[in-house]
């Protein structure tokens, strides 16, 4: 356990991500939809397609 899982309790590490400006739109439009911020949605979608993987 590192300083920040010891402080925080729930840290997250941070990541890069590259994508294209048409998916970052479409990603945005669903944030909005879903009432999330855009990292939120990423992170959601990222996490359905590894339950269903």
């Amino acid at each position: 356990m590192d300083k920040f899982e010891q402080i925080k309790g729930n840290y997250y590490q941070g990541f890069s991500l590259r994508i294209s400006e048409e998916l970052l739109e479409k990603v945005k439009y669903l944030a909005i939809k879903h009432k999330r911020s855009i990292n939120k949605e990423i992170e959601f979608a990222l996490e359905q397609y590894v339950k269903e993987n």
